[in-house]
């Protein structure tokens, strides 16, 4: 597979292309089941600041030591449902062999 290939084949754009060999009432089916989209956040506009010059960043301490980064991995409840519930849909639309892209 060529590298521009592999670019364009990502995973959204491969579901975007079930859902386009989907039966139109599979897909209303399937796009009935998924929760609908909370789009109010999209809709605020925020102020434009003008931007301003700092002339050099603050020095940091000799003794001062780099910040301890932790970082944990927690699955997002909301999301994994989601995902679960594309991955029922399609085997429910297509059964167990879900077509290759």
């Amino acid at each position: 597979m060529s590298p521009s290939s592999a670019e364009e084949q990502t995973p959204e754009k491969q579901f975007a292309a079930l859902l386009a060999k989907m039966p139109s009432a599979q897909r209303e089916a399937y796009l009935a089941q998924l929760p609908k989209k909370d789009t109010t956040k999209d809709a605020i506009v925020l102020p434009q600041v003008a931007a301003v010059q700092v002339p050099h960043l603050p020095t940091r301490p000799v003794t001062a030591q780099p910040p301890l980064v932790r970082s944990v991995s927690v699955p997002n409840p909301q999301k994994v449902r989601v995902d679960q519930l594309a991955i029922e849909t399609l085997r429910a639309a297509f059964g167990d062999h879900i077509p290759e892209i």
